[in-house]
């Protein structure tokens, strides 16, 4: 695959990260208030997992929007 087709799906994928760390990060936030403690420590992983994933999205979007495109690398000029 091409890096111009390559672009919008690594937008999707990160966007998903960070939803997916959010909703997975709140669904086990609710459980914690579970006496059980083996529902705690379960629920406690998928917290750790969320926190690690939040950050991830809006990191990789950065990164990819600091890289230009190649569409826009080809285009531009080089002066000798």
């Amino acid at each position: 695959m091409e890096p111009r087709t390559l672009r919008p799906l690594h937008t999707v994928l990160s966007a998903l990260s960070l939803l997916g760390g959010a909703v997975g990060m709140l669904l086990s936030f609710g459980i914690m208030a579970s006496k059980n403690m083996e529902d705690i420590t379960a629920v406690a992983s998928g917290f750790v997992a969320g926190c690690l994933l939040v950050p991830a999205g809006p990191l990789s979007l950065t990164l990819l929007a600091l890289k230009p495109s190649a569409s826009s690398h080809a285009e531009t000029p080089t002066t000798g």
